[in-house]
């Protein structure tokens, strides 16, 4: 019982402060408010390209504009609430997908090889097609905006802004009758440029393996090579050379088994110039 009395209570400790709740809150609210604003700005959008192709809800504008203004200063207001930059809400938009076409460069050598082989003309052909959609997506908003600014209903010329509408049609009905006419002739050859340059960009990722395994090497392998270097390899083991001399770091002549003939590549220097202050 005295053990019972004397004991020290247990308190129950958590991580719920009034500082730590209203952090939790603020950064709640900011994330809210971000999704609020986005999808207002995402209808009074979506309301006004319908309503300019003529349909839309034009009697919802003010309604969207005053949702968007509400929306927005709340937004502004969570993000100085959470310590967080307000960035702009457009990038909710989802259009990227049709205002931008980023073809990734090839990462390894079997890409660059499938990169430099001769095209499909069926592949040539839709992914010129995919590349002038997308010009006639950004013309037609071009031409929406200039019409807009100026006040001129007359159709513009936007050929200082990347093309108009019709030329970039055009360029799409001549792709596809030159398509036509092609696709039964005898397949496309390799480009010497492609080529050219996917050979110079396996020989980069080569030299960059190349100088990351010479980097790596183990402190007994990098004893064998100071060893061929000083001509004392008596007691190094012959499978360590062996494994070296497979690495091209050492070579010696053909059908020589003596451990005495190895004696460092050009490689095998250069992996003793990274190493030597090790």
């Amino acid at each position: 019982m005295d053990d019972e009395k004397n004991a020290t209570p247990l308190t129950l400790v958590a991580d719920n402060s009034s500082a730590t709740l209203e952090e939790r809150r603020a950064q709640h609210e900011f994330g809210h408010s971000a999704s609020r604003a986005t999808a207002t700005i995402k209808r009074l959008a979506v309301n006004l390209l319908r309503i300019i192709a003529g349909a839309g809800e034009p009697h919802e504008l003010h309604r969207n504009l005053d949702e968007v203004r509400e929306s927005y200063l709340d937004y502004l207001k969570a993000a100085e609430r959470a310590g967080r930059y307000a960035e702009p809400l457009t990038n909710g938009l989802d259009l990227d997908s049709l205002f931008s076409r980023e073809d990734p460069e090839p990462l390894t050598e079997e890409d660059w090889l499938r990169w430099a082989k001769p095209r499909d003309r069926y592949e040539e052909y839709f992914d010129g097609n995919a590349q002038d959609k997308l010009e006639l997506r950004r013309a037609a908003l071009r031409q929406v905006a200039s019409v807009l600014s100026s006040g001129d209903p007359r159709e513009p010329h936007l050929k200082a802004h990347g093309g108009n509408l019709d030329e970039i049609i055009r360029r799409m009905l001549d792709a596809k009758n030159r398509f036509e006419q092609e696709r039964l002739q005898p397949p496309n050859q390799v480009a010497p440029h492609r080529l050219a340059i996917a050979e110079r960009k396996i020989a980069e990722i080569r030299r960059d393996r190349r100088k990351r395994q010479l980097e790596s090497l183990a402190i007994h392998q990098l004893a064998a090579l100071r060893a061929v270097a000083a001509k004392s390899v008596d007691q190094t083991d012959r499978f360590t050379l062996d494994v070296l001399g497979s690495m091209k770091l050492l070579v010696r002549p053909k059908g020589s088994t003596k451990k005495s003939d190895w004696q460092l590549s050009d490689d095998g220097r250069t992996a003793l110039e990274i190493h030597k202050e090790t």
